[in-house]
């Protein structure tokens, strides 16, 4: 599986973007380190029985934003967010269904500045959110593997 990655660093002193295909296997374990206000992009393939995403924190504060639609997810446009930890269970089929009983299926408009492809495609953002240094691993797995403990969380 190859995850396509690119990262924008919006500053003052430099607008800097860095593009390369990464080989990452669903299961492999990604660290990203990102500045305050710097965002990475990543794009998965998601298979048939879908994809568990897990984050946890290492240090500084981080938000994930996930779309099957918008190509570059944000906080004003994603289908799932994390914000610092968490995990989801990406099932597009169902995300699909969702989207229809919610009306907002692909009607050929998009929002300003996102590009919109449906398909088996999971688009994935982290954007550092603390100060300085913020550093987050992703995990992915296959299938539906979140669990729950006796306290229900």
């Amino acid at each position: 599986m190859v995850v396509s990655y690119y990262s924008y660093d919006i500053s003052p002193a430099c607008l800097c973007l860095s593009a390369a295909a990464v080989p990452v296997n669903i299961s492999q374990l990604l660290t990203i380190q990102l500045d305050q206000g710097e965002t990475s992009y990543f794009e998965y393939q998601v298979p048939p029985e879908g994809i568990t995403v897990s984050v946890v924190r290492q240090q500084g504060r981080a938000s994930l934003f996930a779309s099957n639609k918008i190509q570059n997810p944000n906080a004003a446009f994603y289908d799932y967010r994390i914000d610092e930890e968490g995990e989801v269970f990406v099932n597009l089929e169902e995300l699909l269904r969702e989207r229809e009983r919610r009306g907002t299926e692909d009607d050929g408009s998009e929002p300003t500045g996102s590009s919109l492809r449906g398909g088996d495609v999971l688009f994935i953002a982290v954007q550092g959110t603390g100060n300085k240094s913020n550093t987050i691993e992703i995990r992915t797995s296959l299938g539906n593997t979140i669990t729950i403990d006796e306290s229900g969380k």
